[in-house]
């Protein structure tokens, strides 16, 4: 009998001309804040808000499924409207109940501001363009393709969506400047301008520290016409009192009376 060798394995054709798996765009907003909204309001009417819902348990209730029914989804965590518990599901946030519920002293437009400020890539977008000219949608979704990792088609949508709540929420004007500030939220902003405006109760004694990071004050001199008189300090160089043109003999013992209540 003729003696036989076996040969190399050969792979089946269909593991050879396996296809690398698709690079996976980065999260970004696939619908708008109002359709997330209306969304996040049907899920506060039909569940409670007090624990976390089940993903399955909000598919069957209100009859959505699907890739459509899972990016609505991640959409509305990524606005905030709705916290995940990883294991647990969704529930209504605090954020959206400033929406749906408001008290008299919040206004729906800013907590919507506020929406459109949480996902990471329109945070991205907002500290790029703040105060410039947005590109277009087309010039948009390339940027995000090319620099946020949105890829393909999904960039096209991201952008889409992204100029329709801008519009929606008046953060463009009508050449395209974005007129929103890349700092603090619009709540964050109200209460630093309400923190300013109340009178300042610090002691007199107390000696004034200008915040860390920023440009020391710098006091204007007086004009000219005051009279200067040189001090010479210890090893501290000079310093210099200033008095009006008019002063006299009793305003320097006035002076001094003063510098020496100080030293006492």
């Amino acid at each position: 009998m003729d003696a036989t060798t076996s040969g190399p394995v050969q792979k089946p054709a269909s593991d050879q001309l396996k296809k690398p798996p698709r690079p996976r765009s980065k999260p970004y907003p696939a619908f708008t804040i109002d359709h997330c909204v209306t969304f996040a309001q049907k899920v506060d009417t039909a569940f409670s808000s007090i624990g976390f819902t089940p993903q399955a348990s909000i598919s069957k209730t209100l009859e959505q499924s699907g890739g459509g029914f899972l990016t609505l989804l991640s959409s509305c965590v990524q606005y905030g409207l709705l916290d995940k518990s990883t294991g647990d599901g969704y529930k209504p946030s605090e954020l959206f109940k400033k929406i749906s519920r408001p008290l008299p002293g919040e206004k729906i437009e800013d907590s919507k501001l506020e929406c459109f400020r949480k996902p990471k890539l329109y945070t991205a977008i907002i500290q790029a363009y703040a105060g410039k000219q947005v590109p277009a949608e087309a010039g948009l979704a390339n940027i995000l393709d090319r620099l946020h990792g949105v890829i393909g088609d999904a960039s096209i949508l991201a952008a889409k969506v992204f100029y329709k709540n801008a519009k929606a929420l008046k953060v463009l004007d009508d050449n395209n400047v974005l007129r929103l500030s890349s700092n603090a939220p619009p709540v964050e902003e109200r209460k630093e301008e309400e923190e300013q405006a109340q009178p300042d109760v610090q002691s007199h004694n107390q000696t004034h520290q200008p915040p860390p990071n920023h440009p020391p004050v710098v006091l204007q001199l007086p004009p000219s016409t005051f009279k200067e008189i040189p001090i010479v300090l210890k090893n501290k160089g000079e310093a210099k009192l200033l008095l009006p043109p008019d002063a006299d003999d009793d305003d320097l013992k006035r002076i001094i009376k003063v510098l020496t209540a100080y030293v006492e």
